[in-house]
């Protein structure tokens, strides 16, 4: 086996988690964005198993970079996929005009984060 990717832990039957711990280190202190690439993996994946999340909702910097992951799988995989919203905050990723995400502001010090509806 040269892959075995377990992205949802399921804890309760509506309640579900990446259990990647270390990501916020990860990402804001070290530079790594390995974890925001395992979660746009996830959502890809819980996507393709569900229908896709009519809304998800982003904030800050690795949320943008979550979203360009995700547009990107989509090409390459030749869907559609959600749109993305601002959450009320000014750091949100904004809703594109044509299927991908643009021009969303971010701050340095924020991993980001991000909620499926």
């Amino acid at each position: 086996v040269e892959e075995l990717p377990i992205d949802w832990i399921p804890f309760e039957e509506d309640v579900l988690s990446l259990e990647l711990g270390a990501s916020f280190k990860e990402c804001a202190v070290e530079g790594d964005r390995t974890s925001i690439f395992y979660v746009a993996r996830a959502l890809t994946r819980l996507q393709r198993e569900v229908g896709l999340v009519p809304h998800i909702k982003g904030v800050g910097v690795g949320a943008k970079h979550c979203a360009e992951i995700l547009s990107r799988m989509r090409k390459e995989l030749g869907e559609r996929g959600p749109k993305w919203a601002p959450t009320g905050s000014d750091r949100g990723v904004p809703a594109p005009a044509q299927g991908g995400p643009e021009g969303a502001s971010g701050s340095a010090d924020s991993a980001g984060g991000a909620a499926v509806q």
